[in-house]
């Protein structure tokens, strides 16, 4: 989804990498507990895949980025 950097760095603000899984195409709400927990991780590397891309300009120029519920911080080392 072309807009989904765009839509992380406006409002995300928390990762549930279920929320993330469930999103995903290959999504299986009835596979065993074995595949349900690659399916987490599949949405844990997307949500910060996401992440990455949203704040890439910011992470090669070696900044730390920090989120709380009201806000994105970005910081300089």
């Amino acid at each position: 989804m072309a807009a989904a950097p765009e839509l992380a760095r406006t409002y995300l603000r928390e990762i549930h990498p279920d929320v993330w899984a469930e999103a995903a195409d290959s999504h299986d709400p009835s596979a065993p507990p074995a595949k349900a927990w690659q399916q987490k991780q599949m949405g844990l590397e997307e949500a910060f895949g996401t992440l990455s891309k949203a704040y890439e300009r910011e992470i090669l120029r070696g900044r730390h980025i920090f989120f709380d519920h009201d806000e994105v911080e970005i910081l300089t080392r």
